[in-house]
């Protein structure tokens, strides 16, 4: 249980209020294991700080540490370690999709190329300092943002909060498409994607209303879909629990959820678009016989 407030006075009205009721039950805390007036304090795994919510250095000191996975069950319990901060990371069900697919019932254990990529990619991101801001429920506090994407992969979502001076990220979340979602058009991948994450923060956004951003134009005419059936009958149905509106913005603003910055092959291997690429493509480009006139005009 962790007791917090702004000020001292309100922190100790408010602790006044919480050992009164277990008190009312014959109940009391046990003073040794109480630890008041931190600045700082570890709930749930993550130490909460002014600043907000990190990720434990131990723990990613073991993510960091861990020696590339030479079966299922080594990989597997790297990846169950890593999930625990999945929170932390923008798009992690995309970066580890080739990881997971070689999880998979009766695949082949293959290292990959696209394997060892996504396996470093994981311990840069954990590794970098990560500090998600702690939501502010009061009721003066900016509203709630969810911003979702989706590729052919995974979908995944950013949720922000408007504070005095900036818009702070509260956390990320995201997951993989199963093969029958992959078969979705794109703007049934992006409404999935927009249940998913509405079921994913329904603390946040659920009474009040807010504004869902996404970089797909379809979306801001949601509630106009001309009869509608089946799962996009129901996915509407189920959006009447919320109170949002749908704004368009282009992938060009929208780099916060949008995942064109990385791209994927078929079979989920990480593709790193470098400049040294660029070149050669131009090279390419400028010698072809068909496309080099246009670039002479």
């Amino acid at each position: 249980m962790i007791v917090y407030a702004p000020t001292i006075g309100e922190h100790n009205s408010r602790l006044k209020n919480v050992i009164e009721r277990p008190r009312m039950a014959g109940l009391k805390p046990k003073h040794t294991k109480c630890v008041l007036f931190r600045q700082d304090a570890s709930f749930l795994g993550h130490p909460n700080t002014p600043a907000g919510v990190k990720t434990d250095d131990t723990e990613v000191k073991q993510v960091v540490d861990w020696p590339i996975p030479r079966s299922v069950s080594e990989l597997r319990s790297f990846m169950g370690l890593t999930l625990c901060y999945r929170k932390f990371v923008p798009y992690f069900a995309e970066i580890a999709s080739s990881l997971h697919q070689l999880t998979e019932e009766g695949k082949k254990f293959v290292w990959s190329t696209g394997c060892h990529a996504a396996f470093n990619t994981l311990k840069d991101k954990l590794s970098s300092p990560i500090i998600l801001a702690i939501p502010d429920f009061s009721p003066l506090a900016g509203p709630f943002i969810p911003d979702n994407d989706a590729t052919d992969l995974a979908m995944g979502a950013v949720l922000s909060q408007k504070s005095a001076n900036a818009e702070v990220v509260i956390a990320y979340a995201s997951r993989q498409f199963d093969k029958r979602e992959r078969r979705n058009c794109t703007t049934r991948r992006k409404m999935l994607a927009l249940v998913y994450f509405l079921k994913h923060f329904p603390p946040y956004l659920l009474g009040k209303p807010f504004k869902v951003r996404t970089d797909h134009q379809a979306l801001q005419w949601l509630r106009n879909f001309r009869e509608p059936e089946g799962q996009v009958a129901r996915w509407l149905e189920y959006f009447q629990d919320y109170d949002f509106d749908c704004i368009y913005r282009p992938g060009s603003r929208h780099a916060n959820a949008d995942a064109l910055f990385r791209f994927l092959t078929e079979n989920g291997n990480i593709m790193l678009f470098t400049t040294s690429v660029g070149v050669t493509w131009a090279h390419y480009q400028l010698n072809d016989p068909y496309i080099s006139s246009t670039f002479r005009r």
